[in-house]
């Protein structure tokens, strides 16, 4: 007793980007320093100037420290952007078919920090530790079409992700080497939402955490090399 939906739009996309990066070394330290500029013109417009710094020092310990800093753009999804700027807050789901006058999704602007050690113990074995938060306005998302690869960009308030990834290392001896790698990631969100079509449950209201939130995960490689070689 339906009938089908239908849509009709086009846009044309374009960003113009420049950089420049130098490197600093004094001593045992040294510095990578940058500078990003971003124009984007699609269904919005914006102009960034992004810094970037990374430092990093090896401790007489043998221990490497690093810390860096970093301010990106994040420009919208191009796959189904038209229609996703056409259906406003909470998508289709909250709005008739065939209704247009949503906001169009704006670039969004992200703080990035990172802090981590690199340490060696004993000939085999380097552990690797990293913290990570990245603070986004117009924290970017996919909304998909139920089950199917059929994707549709959307845009929160903001974004909080931060996390901390470890990787220990066992050089490799007599043909044997191995790694393990542990993480913990919190990824918030936070209300109101643009865009999509959001075909699901009513949206959480202030904060809530997505499938990108992940308590702890692991993955250990093991690996043997038979002397000689193949083929």
């Amino acid at each position: 007793g339906g009938s089908l939906f239908t849509f009709n739009g086009s846009a044309l996309i374009k960003q113009q980007v420049g950089y420049a990066q130098d490197s600093i070394t004094l001593g045992k330290a040294t510095a990578m320093v940058g500078i990003r500029f971003d124009r984007y013109d699609g269904l919005t417009s914006a102009t960034s100037v992004q810094p970037r710094v990374g430092l990093s020092y090896l401790a007489p310990t043998g221990t490497v420290l690093r810390a860096a800093y970093g301010r990106t753009m994040e420009t919208p999804y191009n796959e189904n952007l038209v229609l996703s700027s056409s259906t406003g807050s909470g998508g289709l789901s909250q709005n008739a078919f065939g209704a247009v006058g949503g906001t169009a999704l704006q670039p969004g602007r992200r703080d990035q920090f990172n802090a981590g050690l690199q340490q060696a113990v004993g000939r085999w074995l380097v552990f690797d530790v990293d913290y990570f938060y990245k603070k986004t306005v117009n924290g970017y998302d996919f909304d998909t079409l139920f089950s199917t690869p059929i994707v549709f960009p959307i845009s929160w308030a903001k974004s909080q992700i931060d996390g901390l990834s470890a990787r220990i290392n066992l050089v490799k001896h007599g043909g044997f080497s191995a790694f393990t790698v542990l993480g913990h990631n919190r990824a918030r969100f936070f209300n109101p939402e643009n865009g999509g079509i959001l075909f699901n449950p009513p949206l959480p209201s202030g904060v809530f955490r997505i499938d990108h939130d992940q308590v702890f995960q692991q993955t250990t490689n093991l690996l043997y090399q038979a002397p000689g070689r193949l083929g």
